[in-house]
């Protein structure tokens, strides 16, 4: 995703070397996504609570096998699902958890220990004036090639 905008503690060469990190260890784009939108203050749908009460209109460019929203750019203004904790047991799952930034570790920990506001969650009042379009993804040329080839006789 090329919004960045890391919490109060982390910066840029922290998200760098964490990012770098979660790449290398093998860990899922959704595991990934899930610890960077922690580390950041408009991913994981807090753009969209920064944003209410207005309406936020967002068109999605998907780069993401399945379209799933919260994982498009981070999905900074849908729902997130994950949480601070699920974040601390992706790290230990690929024995990452020492390798990370320690200003990005220190601020999921303190999630963890609400010590830091989570992400919104489904149901927030922050989404209710959304609305979110995916307007391209593999899926869409899929399908518009599909009915391409059948409209010449494919």
């Amino acid at each position: 995703s090329l919004l960045c905008a890391p919490v109060p503690g982390v910066t840029l060469a922290d998200m760098h070397q964490t990012t770098s990190v979660l790449l290398a260890c093998g860990c899922s784009i959704n595991e990934k996504n899930a610890i960077l939108k922690h580390l950041s203050n408009v991913k994981g749908g807090q753009l969209a609570e920064r944003c209410s009460p207005a309406t936020v209109v967002t068109l999605v460019v998907s780069d993401v096998v399945g379209d799933a929203l919260d994982a498009i750019g981070s999905g900074p203004t849908v729902p997130d699902p994950t949480s601070f904790e699920e974040c601390l047991m992706i790290l230990k799952k690929y024995q990452a958890t020492d390798k990370i930034a320690g200003s990005c570790l220190a601020h999921l920990k303190a999630g963890a220990n609400g010590l830091v506001p989570e992400t919104p969650k489904p149901g927030a009042t922050c989404f209710q004036s959304n609305h979110v379009q995916i307007v391209a993804s593999n899926q869409l040329a899929v399908r518009a090639c599909e009915q391409a080839a059948e409209s010449v006789g494919y």
